[in-house]
């Protein structure tokens, strides 16, 4: 037997081992290595296995892994293509919120009944997003012309956008730690802001 047919049958092995098991983030540099393989037949079976047994927390994994930039072409476009597929697939998060323009960032406009945010009365009208999962969401206020239309309507997309993507990488049923800042009277009438972090099940 020749040492590519071995390679094979070994790489497969443990492609098969790592999925009998929940795919945790240990396990997704090995199946990255994989998919560089030479053997084509090796890289689908990896591919194949990262596609059955992909979770919302191997998602975040893999985005990390091709944002960080160290992949060959094959890697990224296979691990592109699946998660893209999962996309496509499978129900995306949702906190429940409409948001509004504003020179400040991401503004909570309203609030969607059936879901947590909403009906455990968790988040209000005027509470301002600055971060999710410790990722600080981009925000306008570090504009130098907040008086440019452009800029404030260009950086809350930005913001959005950044936002959206990040409630999109998870499932209907997850949580996630939302931190707000928050406008409130004191007994004086003095309005204060306060930082707070809300975990928030996701719709």
């Amino acid at each position: 037997m020749s040492f590519p047919r071995i390679a094979i049958l070994v790489l497969s092995s443990i492609c098969l081992s790592i999925a009998s098991q929940a795919v945790g983030e240990s396990d997704i540099e090995k199946y990255i290595d994989i998919l560089d393989h030479h053997d084509p037949q090796v890289r689908m079976t990896a591919a194949q296995e990262l596609r059955t047994h992909l979770g919302s927390e191997t998602e975040q994994e893999i985005i990390r892994a091709i944002n960080g930039g160290d992949l060959t072409l094959d890697q990224s476009s296979t691990l592109r293509s699946i998660l893209y597929q999962r996309f496509v697939s499978v129900p995306r998060g949702a906190i429940g919120i409409n948001m509004k323009l504003d020179a400040l960032g991401i503004i909570i406009d309203y609030t969607h009944p059936g879901f947590p945010v909403h009906d455990e009365g968790l988040i209000q009208k005027g509470d301002e997003i600055i971060a999710i999962n410790s990722v600080r969401i981009a925000s306008s206020a570090n504009n130098n012309d907040e008086d440019d239309e452009d800029l404030v309507q260009g950086s809350f997309r930005t913001a959005s956008d950044q936002l959206r993507t990040i409630i999109f990488s998870y499932l209907p049923g997850d949580s996630v730690d939302l931190k707000i800042l928050r406008k409130e009277q004191d007994e004086r009438g003095v309005w204060r802001e306060t930082a707070i972090v809300i975990p928030v099940t996701l719709g």
